[in-house]
Parts: C-alpha cells; structure tokens; sequence
C-alpha cells in the first residue's frame, strides 16, 4: 500500500483538477480529472501494485489485466503546470542526478518521490522512449528503491518497407517484447492476462485511434480548428487512456468539437479571440512550455500564431489487427515503435527530419520553434535540422534555449522576447509588413 504522503499528494491532485477541468477545453480537462480519479482508487487500494510506466509503453496491456498504470510524463507536466517542479528537480540534482543532460520529466518525479510527496511504486514498466536518457533515469529508481523493472529493447530499424532502414524482423522482435511485458506484470502482480479481455481492450483502443488519426486529418485544414494548448496534454492523456471508454469519449468529444469548426471552416483564433484570424501556423519541434500554458495563447491572440503541432503530435498508429494474439502483440510492438517522439529520437536523423518535412508540407507550416525540452538527442543536430528545413521547405526555425519544465533555464519575459522577435521577422517575411 502507498505510503500516507503519496496517497495525499494525489488526493489533493485530483481534488484540484476536478476545479480545473475548464482549463483545457474539448473534455480534455474532464478526461484528465477522471484518469486521476481511476489512478488514485488503484494507489488506495491494498490489493493493487503501483505501476510507473512512461510514455512508450502499451497502456491497453494494463488495462486489459485491470491495472492503471501511473504515468509518469503526465503527473510531472501537471507539477510544472502547478509550479511544483523546480523543488522536485532540486531534490533530485542533490540525491545525485546529473544536472545537465538527463532528462527532466523523470527528475520531477524522481525528486518528488525523493522528498516523499509521490509513492514509491510497486513496479516499473518503461520503454527507452524517446531516448535512452529514460533508460538511465528509470535504473536510477529502479536501483535507489529496489523495485522489479522491465524495460523494453528497441531496435534501431523500423517496419516501414519504404525506409532504407526496413527490418522484416523488427514487428516480431519488439511483440515479443510485449508479450515479455505480458509476462513480467503476471508474474508480480495478483492478474493474469485473459484473451477476450485484451480482444475487448484492444478494440476500444482501435476506436480512440480512429478517432485521433480523424482529428489529425481536420487539422491540415487552413484556418486550424484545433486550439494550440490541448495538444501535448491531449496526446500524454491518450497514452494513459488507451483501452478505455475513457479514451473513447475524450477522443470523440475532440472530434466532433474539431469536425465541427471544420465543417463551418471556423478557425480557432478567429472563434476565440475577436477580430484576429489566423496567421501564422507553427511547428514546435520538441515539447511546448508546461510550466505557463498562457505562452501558446499569448501567441494566437497577439500575432495570429497557432501552434499545430509539436513533437508528441506526430500520431502515426493505425488500429491493431485483432484477428489473434499474435497479430496483436506484433501490431502493439509497431506502436511501440511508432509512439510520437519515440519514434523520431529512436534511430538515425532521418527519421526525425522525414517526419519533419512531411508535416511542414501537409500541414502548411510557416515557421518552426526547436526548444522548450533540454533534450541532448535533438540538439546535438539542431542546426541540421533548421538548416534541412530552410533549404527543403523555406521554413525558418528559431532556436529556443529553454525548458518545459524548468522556468530558470530561461524566464517567461525572455521566451516572449525571442518569440516575438521570430514571429515578427516570420509575419513581415509573410505578409511584407510588421505584426
């Protein structure tokens, strides 16, 4: 059983986000609220392991053996969100976290648990997903509390047989991972994984991936019907949500609120704030600022700007073939694989830049923002990256030192200023005047 200040760190979590469920539209605020809630009866409960699992992993799995999974990257934007996050990353450079090139969304929680605000969980499940940083963080807790781990083994090629980079053993390879995961979670907790319930589990899942692969396709629309703010914390959620009636109704409720405007050919900006259209459509190439979500409005209501995507966006999955256990094991291998930032970081720079040119061009990009995560992956080869979208697409990409989750690696006053000193030269370019 979690420990008393775990157990009331959550309780006042979820208390909070039940009055701050308007905070993001489109049920997205409703959805987060309910998971926490399903999160926090399993965390009471005596009878049940604590799961910690990052984003790369399969919820449906969990679900489908009556397991929540705690999921990690979420809990730490939401401390972000709530100014929480600077105390937590504190308390885990002093336990002996590297300050520099870790990465942070698992810092927060490792520093939090540190100072005893989250539970120690029974159990890990992760993937090294997006990078192998989540490897070292994850053996970090692993080794620190002493608790059973699986990890996933990623390969470096894809199942795509278009790609130079194709392995026909590749979808096989990572759905015995699965099943290996399958494995692990039988073997320390009180569940067994039963056919029919991952077939039932697995079919609710194929109806919220219709419905994401729907939203994205209404958001190539020029104006964008889609709010910037929903969109990593709409993604992060569905990854907590899959296999759920839960992810069926957040996705749809998107999706008629999106299909909507669409059908109207009303646009975001133009609905929310008066007399402004939409201008300017951006790219944010890793994860946008969670700790003051009124940058991305700021944006929309004084240039016009409406982020359409960012890193965790890139949703590529199609539903998974349920005709038997093994073509869903090798499919859940494929969004493993597949998963948005994931998918990018996970081999060479193409796969990264592949997905970069192909979203600029269907989604009618004008400019780009490489920052707000401290991510030693991408900038490694960030100049590569602007440079192959100026020459390719004629797309200017500003460099933005800063970090989701951390305000002191650059201040809300400094990011609005480098932001508008990109927008404004990125409007004239545009539209040959000033903003």
């Amino acid at each position: 059983m979690a420990d008393s200040q775990g157990i009331e760190f959550y309780e006042k979590f979820t208390f909070m986000l039940k009055d701050m469920q308007m905070a993001y539209p489109f049920g997205v605020g409703k959805a987060i609220y309910l998971y926490f809630s399903k999160l926090l009866k399993q965390i009471r409960d005596p009878n049940k392991k604590k799961i910690l699992s990052n984003i790369g992993i399969c919820p449906e799995i969990c679900y489908a053996m009556d397991l929540v999974p705690i999921q990690q990257e979420l809990t730490s934007t939401l401390c972000a969100a709530l100014g929480t996050s600077v105390e937590y990353l504190d308390s885990a450079i002093e336990a002996g976290m590297p300050q520099g090139y870790l990465c942070n969304f698992q810092k927060v929680w490792i520093g939090a648990m540190i100072l005893k605000k989250l539970p120690i969980p029974d159990l890990l499940v992760y993937a090294p997903e997006p990078c192998d940083s989540m490897h070292e963080n994850y053996q970090f807790i692993q080794n620190r509390y002493n608790i059973p781990a699986f990890g996933f083994d990623i390969p470096y090629w894809t199942h795509e047989k278009s790609s130079p980079y194709y392995s026909d053993r590749i979808s096989e390879y990572v759905g015995n991972q699965v099943k290996k995961m399958v494995s692990f979670l039988e073997k320390h907790t009180n569940s067994k994984l039963e056919p029919e319930k991952l077939k039932e589990t697995m079919e609710k899942s194929n109806a919220a991936r219709l419905n994401m692969l729907e939203i994205l396709e209404y958001c190539k629309a020029v104006p964008s019907p889609m709010p910037s703010s929903i969109l990593t914390p709409f993604l992060i959620l569905l990854s907590c949500l899959l296999g759920t009636d839960e992810a069926i109704n957040l996705t749809k409720s998107v999706r008629d609120e999106v299909y909507s405007r669409f059908k109207n050919k009303q646009g975001h900006i133009a609905l929310t704030y008066k007399k402004k259209t939409e201008k300017l459509r951006l790219l944010w190439l890793l994860i946008p600022i969670a700790w003051d979500l009124g940058i991305s409005n700021w944006m929309e209501r004084k240039y016009g700007c409406i982020t359409i995507m960012d890193i965790l966006s890139i949703y590529l999955t199609k539903p998974i073939d349920t005709t038997s256990l093994e073509s869903i094991y090798r499919d859940l291998g494929k969004a493993v694989i597949d998963y948005p930032m994931g998918r990018q970081y996970r081999g060479p720079i193409e796969f990264f830049l592949d997905d970069m040119l192909r979203i600029c061009k269907d989604y009618k990009i004008d400019a780009a923002v490489l920052g707000g995560h401290n991510c030693k992956n991408v900038f490694a080869v960030r100049k590569l990256i602007s440079e192959t979208l100026d020459k390719e697409m004629g797309i200017k990409t500003l460099e933005l030192e800063a970090d989701s989750l951390d305000p002191r690696v650059k201040q809300k006053k400094d990011i609005k200023r480098a932001l508008s000193q990109f927008l404004d030269r990125i409007t004239k370019e545009k539209y040959g005047i000033e903003k």
